[in-house]
Formats: structure tokens, sequence, C-alpha cells
């Protein structure tokens, strides 16, 4: 079935395409190639990503580590599967680290994936990953999995069952047909409650237990005791095959604190070249130790807030600091992270006054990415408005709980774009503008939060108090701020022929950027980024649960929001892909843009109508959108249809006003849970596209989506829908 009907003249800009009876290949390309492509390169636990990743420090932690060594090595008869539990902050991810470097050493590590929040979540990369991993340790094997990906790339497209099936189980089998004697390795996996998506926390388990026999591997697994992940391992047939260890916060590591944190001190004077006399006190340390209550990432935040590097501060008199920021009279003892939040709290007071504002809009944007861009240093700095000096300054303060990558040397070539023309006057790459953004963070840097319970601590007002970045003012303060810099950005483009164009190119091409780079293709691509960002942020505002308390008047001003700009310039950069994966969630979120209409196509399994219906009211309400009822339409009627309770199941749209608004047309099926919508300038154009559209094919998949949510045939396959398009001599597929 076509996905659009009887279409002629038809472009998909820059799209790969892959024919269904012969693959097709870059030429040269193995298929360890595609695989070395398609895995997560940072999770590894040697990769450069990790280069200051917590490890144990000398002498702690030793009795963790040398059961886990034991356990992993042969001729070691315990289980096949080790799982270390515990709560945030007691050192798990050090432990991990650790183990993963001596078994290496030994030649028993096969793979390691560490997953964070802020890089490695994304699970449709894991089985991937520890393949190619693997692939590295074991030629044989290699020689295997090469043939089968060259055969068939869509293999790493397909469920995480299928991949590791196909990736791992298959090719150990024919090596054991074969007769191949294998050592044994261990498969290391951290931050496993950190993958972006429950239910594949759960499916990676369950998977790795299956098919445990008959694999040369003991899998290990830390992660924090969420419900969901205790209630798999608990499974009977998973507790069987796994030896457990629960990590607990407890004062019997006072001990091994004690010894990392004064070598960690007594390190910083050396830095300094201060000889260290009698600092820090055992009265000091002993107070310290009171306050760590266990917790190793107190310990480690201590050290780095002690170790700022600035001359303007004094060692002595930051540990001073921290010792008076107790929390036993605030809290009370026994309240949990209390000492934690405490010093978060400390770190956050000490930031000057004229920062402070800065800093929190900083939080508010960051504090849960979905996209690996955010990482970079400079598009932050560009998204806040923020300049290069202003933005190292706010790093530095808060290099407690900031990890930054320092720049590094990266080649100069912005292949296959021009570096001395604007992106806007370029054609965009299959493999679209990765590679500046590549370019752009390592030129300039990237951060990451060190522990996720910093931002724990910022989401939380019970614990953050005046710091929280969720509050009602916090939220106005940062569309305030976004709709500002938004606008800002908005004066750097004219429209021409519902184009896109650049008012500064050539050497004023950055002048719209708080840090320009000072490369015309890098700098053009970045202020569109930033701009098509701002945007993002502004519509996803207007739909979320902040806009239902936001003040009416300040909601009101997305009607001053230039709509066609911004539709433009997400239009631009979207046909890289003709669709693509906008959330953590696989499968959840699709647009396209067909010939200058952004399509869109969203699963609605958890849809919450009465809130939606708000949502759109309050925005007719402050007149950021308008009903719209042409005299003539191929929509089908009515356009706004309503259910038998009276909730609007569709509607066509003005939003915006005047030169700067586009039309906006959505429909919401109550029973298959989905909703489509596409965005134009042009209304004839857009319907005449959404016309053509089999949006069929796409409406079934969250029917399939709701059964498996629901505990449904877990063996059915449920694939993201093909796209196709009649008109060619041969079917093709969009490759994703």
């Amino acid at each position: 079935m076509g996905l659009l009907k009887e279409a002629h003249h038809f472009v998909a800009n820059n799209s790969q395409f892959l024919d269904q009876s012969h693959h097709v290949h870059v030429p040269g390309q193995t298929g360890i190639d595609i695989l070395r492509n398609s895995r997560e390169n940072e999770a590894a636990y040697n990769s450069y990503a990790r280069v200051d990743a917590p490890t144990c420090f000398p002498g702690t932690r030793e009795q963790y580590i040398e059961d886990i060594i034991d356990w992993a090595t042969p001729p070691s008869c315990h289980s096949s599967m080790f799982r270390m539990k515990g709560p945030a902050g007691v050192g798990k991810s050090a432990i991990a680290q650790t183990c993963a470097k001596r078994l290496d050493q030994v030649g028993q590590l096969g793979a390691s994936f560490f997953f964070t929040t802020d890089r490695c979540s994304n699970h449709i990369r894991f089985f991937p990953t520890i393949a190619y991993q693997l692939s590295t340790k074991i030629p044989a094997y290699r020689e295997i999995l090469n043939h089968i990906i060259y055969s068939d790339r869509t293999l790493l497209e397909n469920q995480l069952e299928s991949q590791f099936v196909d990736l791992i189980w298959k090719p150990f089998q024919e090596l054991a047909k074969a007769g191949k004697t294998l050592g044994t390795y261990a498969i290391l996996i951290d931050g496993l409650d950190e993958c972006a998506d429950k239910r594949a926390q759960c499916e990676i388990v369950e998977i790795v237990a299956r098919h445990l026999q008959d694999m040369p591997f003991r899998w290990a697994f830390f992660s924090r005791p969420e419900p969901h992940i205790e209630t798999t391992f608990k499974l009977s047939n998973i507790s069987s095959l796994c030896y457990s260890v629960f990590l607990p916060v407890s004062r019997e590591a006072d001990g091994e604190i004690k010894l990392y944190i004064r070598s960690g001190l007594q390190n910083i004077l050396r830095y300094r070249n201060v000889e260290a006399t009698g600092w820090p006190s055992d009265q000091e340390l002993d107070a310290l130790i009171d306050m760590t209550d266990g917790l190793f990432i107190y310990a480690a935040t201590v050290v780095r807030f002690v170790g700022q590097t600035s001359g303007s501060y004094d060692p002595p008199e930051l540990l001073k600091a921290i010792l008076n920021s107790s929390s036993r009279d605030q809290y009370g003892p026994k309240l949990p992270m209390a000492e934690l939040d405490a010093f978060y709290t400390l770190i956050l007071q000490r930031i000057p006054r004229e920062l402070l504002p800065d800093i929190l809009t900083f939080f508010s944007l960051i504090v849960t990415p979905k996209h690996d861009a955010t990482r970079s240093i400079a598009f932050v700095s560009n998204l806040l408005g923020i300049s290069r000096i202003k933005m190292q300054t706010i790093c530095n303060l808060l290099s407690a709980v900031l990890r930054l990558s320092n720049p590094k040397h990266f080649p100069s070539s912005t292949d296959p774009y021009s570096p001395n023309k604007s992106l806007l006057f370029q054609i965009l790459s299959p493999e679209g503008t990765d590679v500046l953004m590549r370019i752009i963070s390592g030129r300039e840097g990237t951060f990451c939060f060190y522990h996720k319970s910093f931002r724990d601590f910022l989401h939380d007002p019970s614990r953050s108090g005046q710091f929280c970045v969720m509050t009602q003012t916090m939220h106005e303060t940062t569309f305030e701020r976004v709709l500002r810099l938004h606008s800002h950005h908005a004066r750097s483009y004219t429209i021409q022929n519902n184009r896109l164009i650049p008012l500064f190119t050539g050497k004023n091409s950055g002048k719209g950027l708080s840090w320009p780079i000072g490369m015309e293709v890098l700098d053009s691509y970045l202020e569109l980024f930033v701009f098509m960002s701002l945007g993002a942020y502004l519509r996803k505002f207007a739909f979320g649960l902040e806009m239902l308390d936001i003040n009416p008047h300040l909601l009101a001003e997305l009607a001053e929001f230039n709509h066609r700009k911004q539709l433009l310039s997400r239009l631009f950069l979207l046909p890289q892909n003709l669709s693509w994966e906008v959330t953590a969630k696989r499968f959840s979120n699709n647009r396209m843009n067909v010939r200058g209409v952004a399509l869109r196509w969203i699963p609605c399994v958890d849809l919450d109508m009465e809130l939606f219906q708000t949502r759109i009211k309050r925005l007719e309400e402050v007149r950021v959108i308008q009903r719209y009822s042409p005299h003539s339409t191929t929509l089908e009627p009515p356009l706004f249809r309503s259910d038998s309770q009276g909730r609007l199941l569709s509607g066509l749209y003005i939003v915006g006003q005047g030169d700067a608004s586009i039309f906006w047309y959505w429909y919401f099926d109550p029973e298959l849970k989905f909703r489509r919508e596409f965005e134009t300038m042009d209304l004839h154009e857009g319907q005449r596209v959404y016309r053509e559209v089999e949006w069929d094919v796409m409406d079934r998949a969250p029917v399939e989506q709701g059964l498996r949510q629901n505990g449904g045939p877990k063996n059915e396959p449920w694939r993201l829908p093909r796209l196709w398009f009649r008109g060619f001599k041969r079917v093709f597929c969009i490759l994703f």
C-alpha cells in the first residue's frame, strides 16, 4: 500500500532508500563497519567519555571487588548471572568501573555497557554495542557476525530479543557446533535503571536469563532497586540463576570513606604545590565521615568541591563551609539523603547572586535532556544566550557536580559541507548534520552531571527548596527567557519563496550567537539548531502540564511567536531522515517533511484526553490558536468533530497571527489511540499531502503497542510501520 497514492512530482530530499530485494551497502563497508556505526561508543568502561568516571580508591571496596572478580573468573562455579543493587550514591558504578578494568587486564572482560541518563540511555543500541565489543575479543565470532550483518543490516533495527538472538546467541551456537573452544567472558552492565525505557530494563534481564545455557558468558548487572527491576529479578526462572548482592548505605564503610577523603584532600594541596601539614585534622575528618552517612557520592563530591582549581578558593575555607552546612539540626539525622541535600544546597548558595538566575535557567533546560546535543557547552550556552566567558565561569562554579570534557583536537574538515557557506544554502547530506555537532562538541567541549542524585535534588522541592527547577515561578521565568531569545534569533532570518534565508552570512554568520564558533557552516547550523530548539521548548510548554497554572497573559505571548519561521527551521532540518524518533521511547513520535508540509503521527496509548482538551481550550482562550473553517475543504467533515461526551476529536486552527501564522490540523482516534496532524503555510497543499498519505499502515501500531504494555503476547513482533511509496519501479523502504 502506498504512502502517497498516485504521487507525482514527488521529491524526497537527501533520503536513504533500501531496496527490499537487494540491500544497498556503502562501497567497501563490511558488516562490522555497519555494526560499529550502530553501537553506543561512549558506553564502554574505557571510552574517552568516561575518562573521569568514578573508580574505587585503592584500599576501598576490596571485598566486593574480589567477590565479583572471583565470580567472573573460571573455574568459579557460581551462577551465570550476578546482580548488585543499592541506593543512589553508595558506589555501585565505581565498583563496576573498577571490576571492568581489572577483568580486562586479565583477559576476562567480554564487554561492558554503562547506562547514563544524559548519554547512553538508548536500549536499541545495547545489544549491538555488546556484540561489537565481543567481536573485538573473539576473532571467530567476528567473522561470523561480519557475514550475518553484511547479509542483512536490518537486524540492527529489530526488537531486543531478535537482536540478541541474531547478533549473539545464534553465532555462538554456530561456533559451538563447529567445535570451537571458547573461554568464559564477563559482561558488565551498570546503571540498568538509567536506561530510558523501563520495559526495556526488564526485557534485557529476561532475554539474558532465557539464553544463559550454552553461552560462554557471565552477566553482571548493577542498578538501583527500582520496583519493576526488583520484580523481574524475583521471577523464579531468573532468581534461581542469579547471585545477588545488596550494597547498603552503611556506616561500616566509614573506614574506607575516611581513607578516600584524607588522600583526596591531601592530593589537592600537592596539586597546588602546598605541603600538607596536619590538614585535614582528625576532628575535621571525623565530622566529615559522620556527615557522609555511608554515601560514597558525598565523599566524592566533597573532594571535587574542595579541589576547585580557581585560585580565589582556599581549600581549608571550603572544607570549613562544608562542615558548617550539616543538616542535622534542620532535617534530622534519619532523613534519606539529608546530608547530601545540604551539601548540594551549600554549593548553590555559594553561587554569586548575579549568576544565580542564569544557573537556575540552565538547570531548568538541561536537567532532563532528551537530545545528545544538549551536552555541547557551546550549544547550551547559545540556548541560554550566555557568552563563552560567563558559561565557562558557571561551569567552574559547578565543577563539584558537573563533569566537563576539555576541548580536544578534532578534524577541521566539515565534509560533506562547505565550511565557508551557510548551511541554509547547502543540501543536507544523507548523514544529516550530526557531523557538525560532533565538530562543535569536540572543539568547544561537553558536560554532564556526575551523578543522577543531583538531578533528583533539583526536581524535588522538598529537597532543593528555593533551587527547585520544577516550580511555577521557575517555569514562568524560563518561559519568558526562551520566548525573548526565540524572538532574538527569529530576527536573524527572513522568508523568501517559503524558504528561510539568513540575514547574516560570511564573517557575520555568528552575529546572532552568544558563543560563535568562527566558521560559517558551524555558526549557521548552530544558530538554526538553537532557534529550532527554543521553538520546540515553547511548543512543548504550550501543551505540557506546566501551562495549566501559567499566567494567561504570559501564555498569550505565544500568539506573537513566529510560528512560520519556526516551522521552516524544522522543515529544513527534517529531510536528513524523513522520519525520526524524537523521544526516549522507541516509536513514540514520528515526523515527516513532504513537499513543505510537516506530518506527524503520534501513538497515544496513555493520552489523557481530558488534559488535552483543557490545553486546547486554554490556547483558544488566549488566542494562540483560532478555529478556522474554510469555505471548502478536502479534510473529512466535520472539521471539529466531537464524541458522545462532547470531547473534541479533531480541529483545524490558525496558529499565531498574520504573516507569522501557520495552519494546524489534528485528528484523534479514541479507539486506536493515535493522533495524526499536519502543519503547513499552504493549507491547500497541506490538505493534498494529508489526503495522499496512507495513514492506516501507521494507525495499527498503537493497538499492538497497547497489547504489549498490557501483558499481551511478547513473541508477537511489533515494529515501526514501514512507509511505502508508489510510483517507483521497485518498492523501497525508507531507512530510519
